[in-house]
C-alpha cells in the first residue's frame, strides 16, 4: 500500500517557487494605480491614473477594451457578482456590464457618490460594495440585475459618524467593515451597520498603509509602527516597531506571519500571535505595494487555498517574490525600470503595474501545467475514495484510531472535499478527542465562509458534530446554539432528539457554572455545594466529581479529594469516558498525596496519568515527588546527591575536552552544557566560551564569558581565572570584529572597542603583560576600523563633490580619505586616487594627477580605467609617447578593453599622420635593426613571434605604404600590439 500512496501536489504553486515565469509587457496610456482580473481570468483590468479603465485581453495579448468616463484618476476597481464596478477621484461610482455571450463591455450606470468628493477606497466582499469618500461618508452597496437591461446598484446603508475628516483606508473582511478615518481613528461595522468599536488613535503616527486579511488588521504607520487588531472586535493586539528609519510604506498578512515593506528599505517578517520580529532583508529600494495570490470567486477576492507567497513591488521597478513559511527571498523579477505602484496574482499569474506605463504580467503556469494537475487531482480522488471506504470500514468497527489515520490520508489525497474531515471528526468523537472533532467542524464551518461549500447537509452535519462535542465537554450552552444551527440546515430527528437531551441538562450546566464561578471567587464552600448537587443531578458524569475533588484539596480535605479522584477515575475510565478528565483526577489525586506526605503513593497516581498522557509537566511533577520521597527517606540526600552530580559533571568536562581535542565543537558545547546543568562551576561555562568560538557563535561565547565572570566574583574565585574568562571574552569580540562581511564597519569597531574593555579589565584584575598588549593591539584596530570608516565616508562625499562638478571640495574630501588611510588598506582604497587624479586633472594639477593615478595602479595594477587616466593626464602634459605607453600597459591588463583599444588607435593614427605630413611614406615603414636591449623585453618578444602581426609588418615593409597598417585598426591585439613595437622603438624613422 505504502508503494501506491499518492499525495496530492498543487502543480501551479511548484511553478511558482521554481520561479519559471515568461514575461509579458503590456502598455498602458498612464500608471496602472489599480488592477484586477475578472472571474474570466482571461480578462485584465487595469485603472489608470488617466480616469481610463482599460481591459486587456490574455488570450490574444493584446487590448479588449478601452472605458472611458471618469474625469480623474481610478481609486478603486472590484468585482461585484461578476460585474466591474470602478470608482474615482471625480466622485462618481461606474458600473461596467459585460456583453452576454461576448466578451465585451458597455457603460450600464455612473452615480454621483460622497457629495461628488473623490473616493478613496472601493471594496467587494458576499455581494456587498463598499465605498469611502474624502467627505468622511462610507457607503454600502447592492447590485440589481434584471432580467432585462443592464445592472445597477442599489443603496443599502450610509454609515455616518460626527467625524468629516477623510477615509483614508477602508476594507471589508468576513461581514466586518475597517476604516481608518483622519489617521487618527479607527472604526469597525458590521455589515448591518451596526458600529462594534470607534477606537482614537489620538498620539500616535499617521496610518500609511491598511491590511485586513486572516481575521487581524494590520495598520502600518509613519513612524515605523505596526499596530495589530482582531478583525471580529476590534481589540488592539500588539504594536511592533519593525522600521527605525523611516514610515510603513506596504503590509500583507499569510496565515500567521506578518509581512512589511519600510522607507528604510527593508523587509520585515514578524509573527501575528506573538508580537515578534522574526528576520530582516535589505533590499535595494523601499517596498511601494505587496499583494498575494488571490481568487476571483462569486463572493469577492479570496487568497488561494494553501497561500504562503508574497509579492512585492519597489521603487526600483524591481518585483520579488517571498516565501512567508522559510521567511526568504524567492525570485527577483527585474521589469519596469520606474516605481512599481499596483500588484495583483491570482493562481496562475502575477501582474504589476508602474510609472513607466507599462502593465507586466509575469505567467508562472501555462496549460499544459494545468492540465497535468487536472490529471494529479482525478488520481487523488480515487485514492481518496479508497481510503474513505476503509475508514468506513474501521469506523463501523469502532476501530476509531484506524479510521482516523484512512480520513486523514483521504483528506491528503483530495483536500478540497469537506467529507473526509466531517467524517474524521465522526472518528474522533468516537475516541473522545472532542477538541480535535470541533477542529475539523470548524475547518468545514469556515470553508463555508469563503464560498467553496453549497450543500446544506454538509453545513448540518458540521453542525451537528460539533455540537455533540460540546456537549460531552459539558458546554451545553454552546452545544446548545450549535444544534440549532445544524437544524437550521438540515431537519433531522437525532438532532432534535439529542437538542432535547441538552435543554433537559440546562440544570446541571447551571449548577457547574454556578460553582466554577464560586470557585474563581475562592468561595469554596458554596463552590462545593454547587458541585455536590451537579453530581447528584447527573451522577455518571466524571467531570463534576472531578470539580469536587478540586474543592476539597483547596480546602485542605485531603482524604475525601483522594475518594472523589477514585471516582472520577473509575468513570472517566469506562468506555466512553473522557481520558482528559482521567489525567486530570490522576494528577489531581497525586498532587492530595503528596500533600499529605504519602509519596510512593503519589509516583504510583502520576505514573498512572503519564501512562495516559506523556505531558513534559507531569513527568517533571513525578521526578519531583520521588525526590521529595528520597529526601524523607534518607537525611543525607542532598549532599549524596551534590558529590554525584559533581563526580558526573567532572565526568561531562573530560568528555567535552577530549570532543574540543577532537575538533566536534558542538559535541564539546553539548558535554559543557551537561557539565554546568550538573554543577554550576563558571570553569564550565570558560570551557563551553571556547567551544563557541571555534564555532564561530561568538556571541555566545561572550555571554558564557560574561556569566563565568559574574559566578566567580560571587564565589569569591582565584583572580587568574577571572582574568583568563575576560581574556577569552575580548578573543571571542576581536574574532568577531574581523568578520568584515557579517558586520559594518561601525559594528566592527565598537567590537574591537569591546574587546579592548575586556583585556583591560582582565589585566586591572590580575595584571598580565600578554592582556595588556591584546588591549594596545585592539585599540589600535578599533582606531583602524574607525579611520578606514571615515576614509569611505569622504570618499564618498568627494565622489558626490565631484560629479556636481565642485572639484576643490571634491579634492578636499579626498586628502581628508588619503590622510585617514594612507596605506591604503580600505576596499577599493585605488578608486580614491583614481578620483582623485581625475579631481587634480580638471584643475589642471597635472603633476599631481600623475603622483595619484600611479599610486591607483600600484594600489591595483589590474584596474584599467587607470591606465586610460594617466594617458589623459600625460596628454594633457603634450607626453604622447608617454600617453602611448600608458595605453599600451592598460592593454597587456584587458586587451578586451574597447576604451584602451579606441583610445590607442586615435593615438595611433595621430602619430602616423604626423609622420606622414613630415615625410614620404617610405621613410617610415623600415624596422630598426639596432634593437639592442628592447629584443628582451619579454612583451617586445611576444609581439615578434607573433606571425600575423610580423606578417602585416612584412607587407607594409614590401609595399613601402600604411595601408596593410590602417585595414586593421578595428583588430584590437594588432593594434596594442603594433603600438608596443612603436613605443619600445622597435619601429622608428630612418633619417631622410
Amino acid at each position: 500500500k505504502a508503494a501506491t500512496t499518492h499525495r496530492m501536489r498543487d502543480h501551479v504553486l511548484e511553478c511558482w517557487h521554481n520561479g519559471s515565469f515568461r514575461m509579458e509587457v503590456w502598455m498602458t496610456n498612464a500608471c496602472a494605480h489599480h488592477l484586477l482580473f475578472m472571474p474570466d481570468t482571461d480578462l485584465l483590468v487595469c485603472g489608470e491614473a488617466s480616469g481610463t479603465v482599460r481591459i486587456l485581453d490574455e488570450t490574444t495579448r493584446g487590448i479588449l477594451c478601452e472605458l472611458k468616463g471618469h474625469t480623474g484618476p481610478i481609486t478603486g476597481l472590484a468585482n461585484l457578482g461578476g460585474v466591474l464596478v470602478s470608482g474615482g477621484e471625480d466622485g462618481t461610482l461606474r458600473v461596467w456590464a459585460q456583453t452576454a455571450g461576448e466578451r465585451q463591455f458597455q457603460a450600464s450606470v455612473s452615480l454621483t457618490a460622497h457629495d461628488g468628493c473623490s473616493l478613496t477606497a472601493l471594496s467587494s466582499e458576499n455581494g456587498v460594495l463598499l465605498s469611502a469618500g474624502k467627505n468622511g461618508s462610507v457607503l454600502l452597496w447592492g447590485l440589481d440585475k434584471p432580467n432585462e437591461g443592464l445592472p445597477t446598484l442599489r443603496l443599502l446603508r450610509q454609515l455616518t459618524t460626527d467625524d468629516t475628516s477623510e477615509v483614508l483606508f477602508a476594507q471589508l473582511h468576513h461581514k466586518r467593515l475597517v476604516c481608518i478615518q483622519g489617521s487618527r481613528c479607527i472604526r469597525l461595522w458590521d455589515t448591518t451597520g451596526t458600529e462594534i468599536l470607534s477606537s482614537s488613535r489620538e498620539g500616535r503616527a499617521s496610518v500609511m498603509c491598511l491590511k485586513v486579511r486572516d481575521g487581524v488588521i494590520a495598520c502600518g504607520t509613519l513612524d515605523g509602527a505596526i499596530e495589530i487588531y482582531r478583525a471580529d472586535t476590534g481589540a488592539e493586539l500588539h504594536t511592533m516597531f519593525l522600521h527605525k528609519t523611516g514610515g510603513v510604506t506596504c503590509v500583507e498578512v499569510s496565515q500567521d506571519i506578518l509581512m512589511t515593506g519600510g522607507e528604510d528599505s527593508t523587509i520585515k517578517f514578524a509573527s501575528v500571535t506573538r508580537g515578534k520580529q522574526i528576520t530582516s532583508y535589505d533590499v535595494d529600494a523601499p517596498a511601494t505595494v505587496m499583494a498575494i495570490r488571490e481568487e476571483n470567486t462569486a463572493k469577492g477576492l479570496r487568497p488561494c487555498k494553501g497561500n504562503y507567497l508574497v509579492l512585492s513591488g519597489h521603487l526600483d521597478g524591481m518585483v520579488m517574490m517571498w516565501d512567508t513559511h522559510k521567511r526568504t527571498r524567492l525570485h527577483k523579477m527585474d521589469g519596469h525600470f520606474k516605481a512599481v505602484r499596483s500588484l495583483h496574482a491570482n493562481r496562475c499569474c502575477a501582474v504589476s503595474g508602474g510609472e513607466d506605463v507599462t502593465a507586466r504580467v509575469w505567467r508562472l503556469a501555462d496549460q499544459y501545467v494545468l492540465e497535468e494537475e487536472k490529471a494529479d487531482r482525478q488520481l487523488g480522488s480515487r485514492k481518496a475514495l479508497e481510503a474513505k471506504e476503509e475508514g468506513n470500514a474501521q469506523f463501523k468497527a469502532k476501530r476509531f484510531k484506524a479510521a482516523v489515520l484512512s480520513y486523514t490520508e483521504a483528506h491528503e489525497h483530495e483536500p478540497w472535499n469537506p467529507i473526509h474531515k466531517l467524517n474524521r471528526a465522526a472518528a474522533f468523537l468516537g475516541q473522545s478527542d472532542f477538541e480535535a472533532a470541533i477542529t475539523d467542524c470548524e475547518w468545514v464551518l469556515l470553508a463555508a465562509e469563503d464560498g467553496d461549500i453549497d450543500d446544506p447537509t454538509v453545513f448540518a452535519k458540521a453542525w451537528a458534530r460539533k455540537g455533540s462535542a460540546l456537549l460531552r465537554q459539558g458546554l451545553v450552552a454552546k452545544a446548545t446554539e450549535a444544534l440549532n444551527n445544524s437544524l437550521s440546515y438540515v431537519q433531522d430527528e437525532g438532532v432534535a432528539s439529542l437538542l432535547l437531551a441538552t435543554q433537559g441538562r440546562a440544570e446541571v450546566e447551571a449548577e457547574r457554572s454556578a460553582g466554577t464561578a464560586a470557585y474563581k471567587a475562592r468561595d469554596l464552600p458554596k463552590a462545593l455545594g454547587h458541585y455536590v448537587k451537579a453530581v447528584t443531578l447527573e451522577p455518571e458524569n466524571a467531570v463534576h466529581r472531578s470539580n469536587v475533588a478540586a474543592v476539597l484539596l483547596e480546602q485542605g480535605n485531603l482524604e475525601d479529594c483522594v475518594a472523589a479522584c477514585d471516582e472520577a477515575i473509575a468513570l472517566a475510565s469506562k468506555d466512553g469516558g473522557d481520558q482528559a478528565i482521567a489525567v486530570k483526577a490522576q494528577a489531581r489525586k497525586a498532587k492530595a498525596l503528596c500533600r499529605s506526605g504519602e509519596w510512593a503513593a503519589a509516583v504510583a497516581a502520576y505514573d498512572a496519568a503519564l501512562a495516559l498522557s506523556p505531558d513534559p509537566a507531569l513527568r517533571r511533577l513525578r521526578d519531583a515527588a520521588a525526590e521529595a520521597g528520597d529526601k524523607a527517606a534518607n537525611p543525607q540526600w542532598e549532599e549524596d546527591r551534590r558529590k554525584l552530580q559533581r563526580e558526573r559533571a567532572l565526568l561531562d568536562k573530560e568528555r567535552g575536552n577530549e570532543m574540543y581535542k577532537a575538533k566536534k565543537f558542538a559535541d564539546a558545547v553539548k558535554y559543557y552544557t551537561e557539565a554546568f546543568d550538573r554543577d554550576e562551576d563558571a570553569v564550565f561555562l570558560v570551557n563551553r566560551a571556547a567551544a563557541h568560538s571555534e564555532m564561530g557563535q561568538f556571541s555566545k561565547a561572550v555571554a558564557d564569558c560574561d556569566a563565568a565572570v559574574e559566578l566567580s566574583k560571587r564565589g569569591g574565585a582565584d583572580p587568574k581565572f577571572i582574568s583568563r574568562a575576560l581574556i577569552r571574552k575580548g578573543n571571542a569580540y576581536s574574532r568577531q570584529a574581523e568578520d568584515k562581511v557579517l558586520y559594518k564597519s561601525w559594528e566592527r569597531a565598537r567590537k574591537f572597542g569591546e574587546a579592548a574593555a575586556a583585556y583591560r579589565e582582565a589585566n586591572q584584575v590580575c595584571p598580565e603583560p600578554s592582556a595588556l598588549e591584546k588591549a594596545q593591539k585592539a585599540e589600535q584596530a578599533e582606531r583602524l576600523v574607525k579611520d578606514l570608516d571615515n576614509a569611505l565616508e569622504d570618499r564618498a562625499n568627494g565622489d558626490h563633490m565631484f560629479m556636481d562638478k565642485n572639484y576643490k571640495e571634491a579634492l578636499r574630501f579626498y586628502d581628508k580619505a588619503a590622510a585617514a588611510d594612507p596605506k591604503g588598506k580600505c576596499e577599493g582604497a585605488y578608486l580614491l586616487y583614481s578620483n582623485r587624479a581625475a579631481a587634480n586633472f580638471e584643475l589642471e594639477n597635472i603633476g599631481a594627477a600623475l603622483v595619484d593615478v600611479d599610486r591607483c595602479i600600484e594600489l591595483n595594477p589590474t584596474y584599467c580605467d587607470a591606465y586610460a587616466l594617466k594617458a589623459t593626464i600625460l596628454d594633457r602634459a603634450h607626453r604622447p609617447m608617454d600617453s602611448m605607453g600608458a595605453l599600451v600597459d592598460g592593454f597587456w591588463v584587458s586587451p578586451d578593453s574597447e576604451r584602451i583599444h579606441e583610445m590607442l588607435k586615435s593615438a595611433l593614427v595621430t602619430e602616423l599622420s604626423n609622420m606622414m605630413r613630415q615625410e614620404a611614406p617610405r621613410a617610415v615603414t623600415g624596422m630598426s635593426d639596432r634593437l639592442g636591449a628592447t629584443m628582451n623585453h619579454p612583451r617586445v618578444k611576444e609581439v615578434l613571434e607573433d606571425r600575423d602581426i610580423m606578417r602585416t609588418i612584412q607587407e607594409m615593409q614590401d609595399s613601402r605604404n600604411l595601408s596593410a597598417v590602417t585595414q586593421r585598426l578595428d583588430d584590437r591585439r594588432f593594434v596594442g600590439c603594433f603600438c608596443q613595437l612603436y613605443h619600445a622603438g622597435v619601429l622608428f624613422r630612418p633619417a631622410a
